[in-house]
């Protein structure tokens, strides 16, 4: 039986989960997911497509334990992770499987995260490395009204309505490119194709944090994010477990 650790209390999951992995067939492995979601009850929107899978579940804990199981017995998902959430009810009110060119939308398919993506930071590290590190820049690559509610102190954000976007912004970000820079997003699969991009226009050092924001106040006490994180579900916004979250935007 997987084990887990998670916040919050109720008798369902949340997941939200993405993985890069070449996918020969996406119409049929649609199909068969498919399958797998309605016969676990389970509720959201997973994007296939050739380059991997990108998700956001929920259901009752023995059904999304069940579906986190046949998932990564999968030889090509058996290294997913899972952003794990309780809730007390769906969080979903229905399931949608849906054929795409790219799981995130960046417009460059050809862009592989898999071949070059910025190095992976655990949420310790990360505050580890503020502590010794002086001169390093949080770039927040998510959209505007994603940032307007909560970020890293003193991130560098981007006026983007969508994560399409990203690329028209390189200009003004090459002032940055020899500098230590930290990207993130809320749960990470954003800053894989981020950094991977910045990296092939002449980034020197670039970093993500591994499973984005929601891993980090999870793992951490989350004392360098300020305000709430917006997540893509019914629930709009997730204080993710704290107490002491600090408004800084309205939705």
């Amino acid at each position: 039986m997987f084990s887990f650790s998670v916040s919050g209390r109720g008798d369902y999951l949340v997941l939200l989960f993405y993985l890069y992995t070449p996918l020969s067939d996406p119409p049929s492995f649609r199909k068969r997911h498919m399958l797998l979601c309605l016969g676990n009850r389970m509720r959201g929107r997973v994007l296939v497509s050739n380059e991997g899978i990108n998700g956001t579940l929920s259901g009752r804990v023995e059904d999304a334990l069940r579906y986190i199981g046949v998932l990564r017995r999968m030889p090509c998902f058996r290294d997913i992770d899972f952003k794990i959430e309780r809730h007390s009810t769906h969080a979903f009110s229905k399931l949608q499987i849906r054929l795409r060119d790219e799981i995130v939308r960046m417009g460059m398919p050809n862009l592989d995260p898999r071949a070059r993506t910025g190095e992976y930071l655990h949420p310790w590290e990360v505050e580890e490395l503020v502590r010794k590190t002086k001169d390093l820049i949080f770039l927040d690559v998510r959209s505007q009204h994603e940032h307007a509610l909560g970020r890293f102190k003193d991130a560098i954000t981007l006026d983007m309505r969508y994560f399409r976007e990203f690329p028209n912004y390189i200009s003004s970000l090459m002032r940055y490119r020899n500098k230590k820079i930290i990207t993130y997003c809320t749960g990470g699969i954003r800053c894989e194709k981020a950094s991977s991009y910045l990296l092939s226009r002449g980034f020197s050092d670039v970093s993500q944090i591994k499973g984005g924001i929601l891993n980090y106040i999870q793992q951490t006490s989350g004392s360098l994010f300020e305000g709430s994180c917006y997540v893509f579900d019914h629930r709009v916004l997730s204080h993710v477990g704290r107490e002491d979250y600090r408004v800084i935007g309205k939705c």
